[in-house]
Formats: C-alpha cells, structure tokens, sequence
C-alpha cells in the first residue's frame, strides 16, 4: 500500500506543496523503482573497479539524480516503489526532501514487481500508470511527459534500451502476465514485444 515517509497530516501538506500547478488529482502516476544503496547489492556488475562502497554510493546518487528530476513532471502523481524495505532511511530522506509517495515492491521477481506495481495503481483510478527505473539519470522529464502524452492514445508505452532492456513501460489498463516468461535479467529482454 503506498505511503510517504511522514506523518498523515504532514503528508497531505506535501502532496498539495509539490502539485501546486494542479487543481485535482492527476490522471497518471509514475513509479520509480529504486532499490536501497547498500553495499554488495546494487551495481555489482561494476565491482571491480568500483568497490561495493562505491557501487552503492553512485546507486545512491542515480536515484537521487532521477528524483531530482521527476519533480519537473506535476501533471503526474510520484511514487518510490522501494526495496528491500521502504522503512529504509534512504527511501525516508528521499520522501521527505522530493516529496515522493513510497510504496513496497511486490513479487518474487522484477517482472512480477512491476506487474503488481502497474496493476494496483491502474486499480486505484489512474488513467495510465508508468513505471521507470534508475539507471538512466540523464533522461530529461521530457521523455515521461511524453510517454504520459501517448498513453492518452495508446494502451502501452515502451522505452527501450540498447542494450534490449525498457527504461520505461506505461500502461493504461491492468494487463496480466505481460511480463511472463520473459527472462528480465537477460540481456535482450525486449526481444519477445518488438515486432
């Protein structure tokens, strides 16, 4: 269920701070999927060089990059799904200073997390829901208003990567098992939705 990092009232407060362009509720909802920077559990694909210490530190710092960022984009609500624990206080600093929502990953794998994710917000009355990562920080806020853009028309959005994995996927309707049998850790995930 999502919750921010603070108190009841204190977080109506920072809804309504952070949405001030805004006169009612958003159509669509982001969801960055973070994972918390702990040593020996992010990035290690680049240990060595980097030591687990500094795996972690660059994690931490691309997480931020994109929160920074996400602040452009008031026509949608904003949600941190974190893990392993959304009580993490890295997940807490980050609520309270980009006035992010925090939720809890839900699955066994990433594929399942993402399902659930895009699901249960559809299911909450969000016209479109997107579901992004952090390890592309440069991404303008742009590329998801833009995504936002196209899923007023179309039942799915996809941002590709070279290296055949998403960035992004949006969805405007609960679509159940997209992400099955798809090997999410592979290399060419995208594979099996390009034409």
């Amino acid at each position: 269920m999502p919750r921010s990092g603070k108190s009841r009232q204190s977080r109506q407060h920072s809804h309504k701070k952070n949405y001030l362009s805004r006169t009612g509720p958003a159509d669509g909802a982001i969801v960055i999927f973070a994972k918390a920077p702990i040593p020996g559990q992010v990035k290690t694909r680049l240990c060595p060089p980097l030591t687990p210490d500094e795996a972690a530190s660059l994690h931490g710092s691309m997480v931020m990059d994109i929160a920074e960022q996400s602040r452009e984009i008031r026509s949608l609500d904003r949600f941190l799904a974190c893990t392993p624990s959304l009580d993490h206080a890295f997940f807490q600093t980050l609520a309270a200073r980009y006035h992010l929502t925090l939720c809890e990953q839900v699955g066994d794998d990433l594929g399942h997390r993402m399902d659930h994710a895009l699901t249960e917000f559809l299911k909450k009355g969000y016209q479109y829901a997107l579901v992004i990562g952090t390890d592309i920080p440069a991404l303008s806020p742009e590329t998801y208003k833009k995504a936002a853009f196209l899923l007023k028309t179309q039942d799915i959005v996809l941002g590709p990567t070279h290296d055949g994995g998403y960035y992004l996927i949006g969805l405007k309707h609960p679509t159940p098992g997209i992400f099955v049998d798809i090997a999410l850790s592979l290399i060419h995930i995208s594979e099996p939705t390009r034409p």
